[in-house]
């Protein structure tokens, strides 16, 4: 009588035990597909980034000093008798 108690704790405990770990894995598969999912959202707005900002060409911003980036024109000294 004793030993049957116990067998049957023993079979409720082990459906116990695969019930949790058949959660498990769909709990597991679950959030590998959104980790997968979280991953190709969060590259395609890099991308588009990435594609828009190659797209344009770089403009100056009009406030922006742009001399700095200019080459200085050389003018030739001529000597005074000739710059009349």
């Amino acid at each position: 009588l004793w030993c049957s108690n116990v067998q049957k704790a023993l079979f409720e405990e082990e459906e116990k035990v695969k019930n949790l770990s058949q959660k498990v894995k769909i709990l597991e598969k679950t959030n590998n597909h959104l980790r997968d999912k979280a991953k190709r959202e969060t590259k395609e707005p890099v991308q588009s980034f990435k594609q828009l900002h190659e797209a344009e060409p770089e403009l100056p911003h009009p406030q922006q000093d742009t001399t700095q980036d200019q080459k200085p024109t050389l003018r030739k000294i001529l000597p005074k008798k000739l710059k009349n």
